[in-house]
């Protein structure tokens, strides 16, 4: 396996291209949902960049954690969040590395 390190520029333009798509998504992701440390420090990124360049999103979004074990077999989602804030709604979960995908499906069940 090969690892490439971005730079925060990089990063920064990418985030900012992922945004502009994500808002031609028909329904737009609506709750958002950061998996990880790793998936918690990409959407920190993201959620700065709405606040400075797409803040019409700012009042459509809503943030709902998912906290994880460390084993990763447990998963929970934020006990703020009531069912009718994700029900029926269209969800983006953030995580920066996807291995087998299976902490991933799990949490899209739960949710």
């Amino acid at each position: 396996m090969v690892t490439y390190f971005l730079g925060e520029e990089e990063v920064a333009a990418y985030l900012r291209d992922f945004l502009q798509r994500l808002k031609t998504f028909d329904p737009l992701p609506t709750v958002w949902c950061p998996m990880t440390p790793s998936g918690k420090e990409l959407l920190s990124q993201i959620l700065s960049l709405v606040e400075n360049e797409h803040s019409d999103l700012v009042e459509t979004v809503s943030v709902i954690p998912i906290e994880i074990s460390v084993e990763g077999e447990k998963i929970q989602i934020s006990e703020s969040a009531p069912q009718t804030e994700i029900s029926g709604k269209s969800v983006l979960l953030f995580d920066s590395a996807i291995h087998s995908g299976s902490t991933m499906a799990e949490a899209a069940v739960k949710l």
